[in-house]
Formats: C-alpha cells, structure tokens, sequence
C-alpha cells in the first residue's frame, strides 16, 4: 500500500497512515494536487509508519484512527510514534466528536484532529496546512 514520490526542497513532506486503502488514496490525491506538499502513505501500523518514517523523513503525519474497530478509544498507535518522533506533528483523523476521545488523541501526542468523514471528502486538508 505504501506510494512514495520525490520530494523537493522547499515542500512540506506529509505521511498519510490509514487502514483504508481507498480512503488512504483519496487523502493522498488530494494532497498531491497542491506543489507545496510531498505525500507518501502506508498502513496505520506502527511498524508500517517507522518504516515509512525512515526512508521519507515526514515533517507532519495525517493518521486516521478507526474507532469502530478500536472501541477502547485507545491512542496507543499515536502514543507510540510521538515516543519514537516527537518532532513530527501529527494531526489524528477521528470518526467521533467524543470529547474522551479527543482529549486521549491530544495527550498521546496529536496536535490537531479532525473528522475523517467530512474531510477527506472534501479535500479541506490540503488547505489546513
């Protein structure tokens, strides 16, 4: 699933992480049509996202956490890429407006979150930045 391209000097390098390879593409497409952006994606897997890390040195990272199958709300994921890269930011994408959840994406290292069923199809990311 992982789609790298060849970044330039002066663009902001962004790692899309999500489960959903359709989503994943969409996000990606969408990021892609502005220059100021390089965009690569993988799987929403802490394994998957160091490796990714280590060959594209992203400065910011869209991860889209999918509550549904992560009923617990935990942000363990997230938790443990901020350990590994603190100096990444991370913008969480939730499908839930539940306050717990938020506070939890924030204290594990998120700094912004938004919800992934209204952005990515609308595109409104590529303009958050």
């Amino acid at each position: 699933m992982e789609s790298m391209s060849f970044p330039s000097l002066s663009a902001i390098r962004v790692l899309v992480a999500d489960s959903n390879q359709m989503e994943c593409q969409l996000l990606v497409g969408a990021l892609r049509q502005r220059p100021e952006f390089d965009v690569i994606c993988c799987a929403a897997d802490i394994d998957a996202i160091l490796r990714a890390v280590a060959a594209f040195p992203a400065q910011t990272a869209i991860i889209n956490i999918d509550l549904p199958r992560n009923e617990s709300h935990d942000m363990t994921l997230v938790r443990r890429f901020h350990l590994a890269h603190p100096e990444i930011s991370k913008i969480v994408l939730i499908n839930s407006g539940d306050r717990e959840v938020v506070v939890n994406a924030f204290r594990s290292g998120a700094r912004g979150h938004c919800s992934a069923s209204t952005t990515i199809l609308s595109g409104s990311y590529a303009s958050a930045f």
